[in-house]
């Protein structure tokens, strides 16, 4: 559909462009100045026709945003998702090392102790 309408759109500038120059050639005549002006507008007129052809339409621009917003909300969640994952896993690790670290202590602080009341 794009295609179709940037050919249309080029088709519009061609017949503007040729419209155009009809409208200056007959401007340059002084007696057919009346009917140069408005064929010139006219001319103008498809150009912005022409411009809207080649533009993405509204309902498409505004689809584009909704899937846009749409996709950021599921990288968000998967996002959270992971983070989440990996703080569960950090804590599992940090209870491992505390409880590895409490062994090491009370084994130290059992030899300190029998080192210093003789048991």
């Amino acid at each position: 559909m794009r295609v179709l309408r940037g050919a249309g759109g080029a088709g519009l500038w061609i017949v503007a462009t040729l419209l155009m120059l009809v409208a200056l050639i007959l401007c340059v005549t002084i007696l057919l100045l009346p009917i140069g002006i408005p064929l010139f507008a006219v001319g103008l007129r498809l150009y912005m026709r022409g411009v809207k052809l080649f533009l993405p339409r509204p309902k498409d621009v505004r689809q584009a945003g909704e899937k846009a917003a749409k996709d950021l909300g599921k990288r968000a969640h998967r996002t959270k998702k992971d983070v989440g994952k990996r703080a569960h896993h950090t804590r599992k690790d940090v209870g491992k090392r505390a409880h590895r670290t409490q062994k090491k202590v009370g084994k130290r602080s059992r030899r300190l102790w029998s080192s210093v009341t003789g048991h």
